[in-house]
């Protein structure tokens, strides 16, 4: 950046100045997975010569830091795109790879002196003459990130168009940008990211030999590690159980609720592993366990009411509620505590949270069994479309991002133990069979791979059956009993 020569103190204050800033985003509208939190004050250029390049740069400091300073209302000294966490090396620090946007892609930041009306940039955390800072996690974040801007603006995912700050050192490229990208390539003079920045590594991540990584936080991972867990919650004595998908399948136990509490998965204070919440509608009362072991409760609906988790306030999970008796939507922020609604729906509808945009925006949902109709509410925009028919009274609705970024629309038909699966990018169909009359159908990403894989619990049997959304290949064990309810977000 511009005033790289400024070293910027990790001081307790900032850090809680940065949290509290980030509560307040959202996600992006430009590219899914980042965090959308823009500047109170910046300096950047709305038109320019075309986005013809990308330019990596490192902080020379950190993360939560630098988006405290550019949220400063008196700070006009520099601005750009995007933002990526190196690690997570406090308690109060933000996940290591996670991403924050603070200019619009269509704009031109001040990151770069006489490149900035051509060129894109993406600061890290992190030290030039420290290699510690350039995780695994922040490499595959900016890689994706970095993809993502190659396809939107169509240049070459080459060392040509993505380039270092400190890219004049590199042989043969100050020729080739005074003949094809138009500026003047000497006129930085910063050196980052410096020479523990691994471009070998990077632009092989970029250019797809390297699986993007999964989302920061995966419903039902309680353990961090990427992969779905499998969760139960147990009425009869309010029991938790939890089985770690990786490994051995390690169970643990939680004594959490009462019998007719409704179990839902969240995620209030960790980015990498979620935690227990329930919804009592005798008392209209939902309970949170944090990762600590404390508990919170706070009053939010009404009995009768259909809770649901999402999203929609950005790293926070917020609650929900779908009121089927006035067809309205109530949310509440986990974040602030407030509460907005608005009516979207029938008495009969099953309702969703889901990214059907495929701009990671979380986006209300409904499935009309009466009609097998299908109604979208965009989460960025409130505005509505509808598809169908897709499955009909008797099939048990699902969510599942078979086909990429974007949702695909999904029934589990009982009567003949098939799914039916609807491609959200192209409307095309498939169906495939896997499980039987009574099981209890859910989707995950078990095997930590970015594929959403299908899983049945037959509790008949207390069995899981797992089908590997990749290879078709099922795997099956036992875990639980008749009776137990499986936990979803």
């Amino acid at each position: 950046m511009n005033t790289k020569t400024q070293t910027y103190l990790k001081s307790s204050a900032l850090i809680c100045s940065a949290l509290a800033l980030a509560s307040t985003a959202h996600a992006s509208t430009d590219y899914g997975p980042a965090i959308w939190n823009p500047p109170c004050n910046a300096n950047y250029y709305t038109t320019g010569s075309g986005h013809k390049f990308h330019v990596v740069h490192d902080i020379e400091g950190y993360y939560l830091t630098t988006i405290s300073m550019f949220k400063g209302c008196g700070y006009t000294a520099a601005s750009v795109h995007y933002l990526v966490n190196g690690k997570q090396d406090a308690s109060s620090d933000a996940p290591a790879g996670e991403i924050t946007q603070m200019l619009r892609d269509s704009t031109y930041g001040w990151h770069a002196r006489c490149w900035n009306t051509h060129s894109t940039g993406t600061e890290h955390e992190g030290f030039a003459n420290n290699p510690a800072w350039y995780t695994d996690a922040l490499y595959q974040a900016s890689a994706g990130l970095t993809r993502n801007l190659g396809n939107k603006f169509g240049w070459a995912k080459d060392r040509n168009h993505i380039i270092a700050h400190g890219q004049k050192s590199v042989a043969g490229w100050p020729a080739y940008a005074s003949a094809n990208l138009g500026i003047d390539p000497n006129c930085n003079t910063h050196t980052d990211p410096g020479p523990y920045w691994d471009w070998t590594k990077y632009m092989g991540m970029v250019n797809g030999s390297t699986p993007p990584p999964p989302p920061a936080y995966i419903p039902g991972d309680f353990t961090g590690n990427g992969r779905t867990d499998y969760t139960l919650f147990r009425p009869s004595t309010a029991t938790w159980y939890i089985r770690d998908s990786a490994g051995v399948g390690t169970v643990t136990s939680y004594q959490f609720g009462q019998t007719g509490d409704i179990p839902l998965i969240g995620n209030w204070t960790s980015q990498t592993a979620a935690e227990f919440a329930l919804f009592r509608p005798s008392t209209a009362t939902w309970y949170v366990r944090f990762l600590s072991g404390t508990v919170t409760s706070f009053p939010f609906g009404a009995s009768g009411d259909i809770p649901l988790i999402g999203g929609w306030s950005g790293r926070m999970r917020d609650q929900a509620l779908f009121r089927p008796s006035t067809g309205m939507w109530y949310v509440r922020f986990g974040d602030t505590g407030d509460v907005v609604s608005f009516s979207w729906g029938i008495n009969g509808d099953v309702p969703f949270v889901a990214n059907f945009g495929g701009k990671g925006m979380i986006d209300q949902t409904m499935f009309r069994p009466s009609t097998g109709t299908w109604f979208v509410r965009y989460g960025d925009t409130g505005t509505t479309t509808s598809f169908g028919p897709w499955g009909g009274t008797g099939d048990i609705p699902l969510i599942g991002a078979w086909s990429g970024r974007m949702q695909d629309a999904t029934v589990f038909r009982p009567s003949n133990g098939t799914w039916y699966i609807r491609n959200g990018s192209t409307g095309t169909t498939t169906s495939f069979v896997f499980g039987q009359n009574g099981d209890v159908p859910s989707v995950g990403n078990i095997f930590g791979n970015g594929v959403i894989d299908q899983i049945v619990f037959r509790p008949s049997t207390g069995t899981w059956y797992v089908r590997d959304g990749n290879t078709g290949t099922v795997n099956s064990f036992v875990f639980g009993q008749n009776g137990d309810i499986v936990a979803h977000e």
